[in-house]
């Protein structure tokens, strides 16, 4: 029987082979959801040697090519962060899209508008967020995110929630951006009458999305796709794609991959997400298969989340035991000694009032000054103010000279 767990073993002992079904898993295109390391760690707790480096190594073992994670959320890092079009915790965010791209993996940003899926109150300020992304790609060209995901899943999709998704769209074509633009989509919206004659309320919501993701179709069997089908014909009618999402969260409704999972043997859950692959690829309109969310998925794997297995490799060069998942491909020293070449910026956890130390060669122009946030984690922040109107945006520093590229996207951002 095969088993997996987080295995200290010593060096030269003989490891278990993964399985057959591993393979075919891992060939299928397929996107993780990361919203943060586990252990009750915030969501901007990525170490540039530890966390980012690990999360890339998991990627290129079980086949994900494209990564979502959090940038924040209106409701806790506009006042200090979106309104004057920058990221927060930009340090730690630019070294982790700089590592998974280094490892062939498109990083994606995702955002909430509030800690209440139901608060859509600050809807027109998503647009800020899209605008800060932008800028942050334009001035850490090798950090770039390839998109922007709505994370919020009302319970249903109001006219707030419509308006902040044409927001959205027309954002990311006056900017020129670029950016895929995509949202999660409850699969309950399929039975919900629209606002403004759509055949129902999904497919009024896939309206101006480029993508939509399906979250947790609670499959009966792992060959149950109807719902999935169901959904992938209204994005076709929206000129949309859509993803579907596996959820082995600890809330998860998909039971059966969480049974599947949580099984001693693993070989049967890879079998089951390739085989629900296939059951959808055929569609025209079938995007990816998202798996949701990296700690679980880890820690069901492997028997504990991802920041206790960095915690164990930080002790891999003190002469103890060697850290062994398996078939994992071994980190290399860079990675795990935190030595990671031409890192974005350091990682010392500033995230209020210090400008990041990016290469020449990273910058396109001059940095956009990083002024944090003061939250601890996704929403539960004070109410938002509007900003004064006629304003300056505040986006580049004074005293700073601008490099014409930078300047030109900060002028198109009014």
């Amino acid at each position: 029987m095969m088993v997996f767990a987080l295995c200290l073993c010593p060096k030269g002992a003989v490891r278990a082979e993964l399985p057959a079904s591993l393979d075919t898993y891992q060939k299928i295109t397929k996107t993780l959801f990361a919203p943060g390391r586990g252990q009750g760690l915030p969501w901007w707790s990525w170490k540039a040697g530890g966390g980012a480096a690990q999360l890339a190594a998991f990627c290129r073992l079980h086949g994900f090519s494209r990564v979502i994670v959090p940038i924040g959320s209106v409701q806790e890092n506009w006042d200090l962060s979106f309104s004057k079009y920058e990221l927060p915790y930009v340090n730690e965010l630019a070294s982790l899209a700089h590592t998974l791209r280094g490892s062939g993996i498109e990083p994606v940003a995702g955002f909430f508008v509030a800690t209440s899926m139901n608060d859509l109150d600050n809807w027109e300020y998503a647009g800020d967020v899209l605008s800060a992304l932008h800028v942050f790609n334009v001035t850490y060209v090798t950090s770039r995110f390839e998109g922007l995901v709505v994370l919020q899943v009302p319970t249903a999709p109001d006219e707030e929630y419509l308006l902040m998704n044409e927001r959205l769209e027309a954002k990311n074509g006056q900017l020129s951006a670029g950016l895929l633009v995509a949202a999660f989509i409850s699969p309950s919206w399929m039975v919900m009458e629209s606002l403004y004659g759509a055949p129902n309320a999904m497919g009024e919501a896939l309206s101006g999305l480029q993508e939509g993701i399906l979250f947790s179709a609670e499959p009966r069997t792992v060959s149950d796709v109807a719902l999935s089908r169901e959904a992938l014909s209204y994005a076709g009618a929206a000129g949309a794609v859509m993803s579907v999402s596996i959820d082995v969260s600890p809330s998860s409704g998909d039971d059966v991959f969480d049974e599947l999972l949580l099984a001693e043997d693993k070989a049967d859950f890879f079998g089951a997400v390739a085989s629900y692959h296939e059951e959808l690829r055929s569609h025209p309109h079938f995007g990816q298969i998202v798996l949701s969310d990296y700690p679980s998925l880890f820690e069901k794997l492997y028997g504990a989340p991802p920041a206790a297995y960095e915690e164990a490799l930080s002790s891999l060069y003190g002469g103890g035991p060697e850290v062994d998942l398996l078939d994992w491909p071994s980190l290399n020293e860079e990675e795990v000694s935190g030595q990671e070449p031409q890192s974005p910026g350091d990682d010392s956890g500033s995230t209020s009032g210090d400008t990041p130390k990016v290469p020449d060669e990273e910058k396109s122009g001059s940095y956009v000054g990083q002024s944090g946030s003061s939250g601890a984690g996704l929403g539960g922040g004070p109410g938002l103010e509007p900003p004064a109107r006629g304003s300056g945006c505040g986006c580049v520093a004074a005293g700073r000279g601008a490099g014409s590229r930078l300047l030109e996207v900060v002028i198109s951002l009014f």
